[in-house]
């Protein structure tokens, strides 16, 4: 007799979809060079789109954009320039922005390496203890002539 494992399903009656405006996010910080942005503020537009079964559910699976992470990169100037647009920052004030997530990029990096070097010191000094035990347990199962003293 055959188990039959029992599949469970969860179906949404409903998705609902919010917009939000893109801008200046302090709360963000880009893995290169450039103003951050994020979403801004509360939502400009919110909709509720019924399902109306599978089909529809399938249908929209088959519509979604799969977007890769190069589909959604902004370049600096592209970042500046929404920054400028949106928030209408000046240019100095997003030179400014731009050189405080340049310090925290650097600082992050700094904090990895010395992660890194940290554990490649612990390392060093395991391999440095383990040369020291084999060494005196060498030493010691040496066989040596006994002396009887009497």
């Amino acid at each position: 007799m055959e188990d039959s494992i029992a599949t469970k399903h969860v179906r949404w009656g409903a998705v609902s979809v919010l917009e939000f405006s893109v801008g200046y996010s302090a709360c963000s910080v880009p893995g290169s060079a450039g103003p951050p942005i994020g979403l801004k503020g509360l939502p400009i537009s919110h909709s509720v789109i019924g399902l109306a079964g599978d089909n529809a559910q399938d249908d929209s699976e088959k519509d979604a954009v799969k977007r890769t992470r190069q589909d959604m990169w902004l370049c600096p100037m592209e970042r500046a320039k929404i920054v400028a647009e949106e928030d209408g920052l000046q240019i100095s004030e997003i030179t400014a922005i731009c050189s405080d997530v340049r310090a925290t990029l650097d600082a992050r990096a700094i904090s990895k390496f010395d992660h890194l070097t940290q554990h490649m010191m612990q390392s060093l000094e395991m391999n440095r203890l383990d040369d020291l035990r084999k060494l005196r347990d060498s030493y010691h199962h040496v066989n040596r002539k006994k002396i009887v003293l009497f």
